[in-house]
């Protein structure tokens, strides 16, 4: 079976995780993080996009609520790619902006 091709959004989305992973843990750590992330989820960078409620559940995981931080500055980057405002609504999952945000970002 073939694989989908990735929209302009999943290839946002799959680049935001990875630049604020790296940003907030520095590369080496980053990578081996991402490695053990996608491990537990049995899953690939190119797959993000499909299990977008498994990742952000994983980094609460981990990361307790300073998961939902992380989650938040992926989000911050990924409406900033989009040309979107972001309004932070504190009740809100970090995945919820990224579902909202899905039908709002540019076919190109």
């Amino acid at each position: 079976m073939k694989e989908k091709e990735p929209t302009v959004f999943d290839l946002a989305l799959r680049d935001c995780v990875e630049e604020t992973i790296r940003e907030v843990l520095g590369k080496g750590v980053s990578e081996a993080f991402m490695r053990h992330v996608y491990g537990r989820l049995d899953s690939t960078v190119d797959a993000v996009p499909d299990r977008e409620t498994a990742l952000f559940n994983a980094l609460r995981n981990l990361f307790g609520v300073g998961g939902d931080t992380i989650g938040r500055r992926i989000v911050r980057k990924l409406y900033a790619k989009a040309k979107v405002p972001f309004i932070d609504t504190p009740r809100k999952a970090p995945v919820d902006y990224v579902k909202e945000l899905r039908g709002q970002f540019p076919a190109k």
